[in-house]
């Protein structure tokens, strides 16, 4: 099962991951190397086979991690924003399958934000992961931690621009007009326990002529030279964390409106916020 081309370890040693290391990881299961397994063709085969799909790429990232490293993903899910309740402990990620098998492991750990939480395994996750506070993002988050562990972002078939859900974080860290916290209050349970709130969860304006373009981010990361990419079939990249905040604060410094397309400031009406009373 392990002996195939362009094996994932290797593809991991290239883009500069190491033992020890604090591997904060986006994946596209759909663009990176795995085995062939034939099934059945009847759904629970199917299930099965991702299971084993993701169980390979589990054991490629602990080999090169180690048992000292961590990972860390992202496990969003947006029903809350829509009014589902949200269980730390059994609320499914929305954001691919590796995610899911990660979360449903007995060692893995979610920290607790209804929206932009993130799931780990290993020696930081909990210092990463628990006793935050209820904005997804900025300085009593888990994203804010990344940096203090010298965590390196890796996008497996995924780029910087597309899944570095990071770059939100610096945004709101910086205080970016195009974006905002919106209060919700209905139900986070955990452990069987119901977490009061409110929860703020950053959000871009709707209904404007504003797009976010984070592949302006991943431009600027890769020319500073800071970056490793690899193209073939599919794109890999990663980009250690510390790195990125430099960059991304300096291009917000120059211009707070590099991030979207157009990369104007533009009055935005009131009536544009959706108002939920904390």
């Amino acid at each position: 099962m392990m002996n195939i081309k362009n094996d994932i370890s290797k593809i991991l040693m290239e883009l500069g991951a190491r033992k020890g290391d604090t591997l904060y990881l986006t994946i596209d299961m759909s663009k990176v190397p795995l085995p062939e397994i034939k099934v059945e063709l009847n759904t629970k085969s199917y299930k099965d086979r991702q299971d084993r799909w993701c169980q390979y790429v589990y054991e490629q990232i602990l080999s090169i991690i180690g048992h000292d490293g961590t990972l860390i993903l992202h496990s969003f899910s947006y029903g809350y924003i829509h009014g589902k309740e949200f269980d730390v402990d059994k609320t499914d990620s929305e954001v691919g399958p590796f995610t899911n098998y990660v979360r449903l492991l007995p060692e893995a750990t979610r920290s607790l934000h209804p929206v932009f939480s993130l799931t780990g395994i290993g020696k930081n996750a909990k210092k990463i992961l628990l006793n935050c506070g209820k904005s997804g993002f900025g300085p009593l988050s888990p994203f804010y931690r990344l940096s203090k562990f010298d965590a390196i972002f890796v996008g497996l078939g995924t780029t910087i621009g597309e899944s570095m859900t990071y770059i939100h974080h610096l945004e709101q860290m910086y205080g970016v007009s195009y974006r905002f916290n919106q209060c919700f209050s209905h139900t986070v349970t955990c452990k069987g326990h119901r977490i009061v709130g409110p929860w703020l969860v950053n959000l871009r304006y709707l209904g404007v002529k504003i797009e976010p373009d984070l592949k302006k981010a991943e431009v600027e990361i890769i020319k500073s030279g800071v970056a490793n990419v690899i193209k073939g079939n599919s794109v890999h990249q990663s980009v250690r964390v510390s790195s990125v905040d430099g960059i991304i604060n300096n291009m917000l410094s120059k211009n707070p409106a590099a991030l979207i397309n157009p990369s104007i400031l533009t009055k935005i009406d009131n009536s544009a916020i959706t108002h939920i009373k904390c």
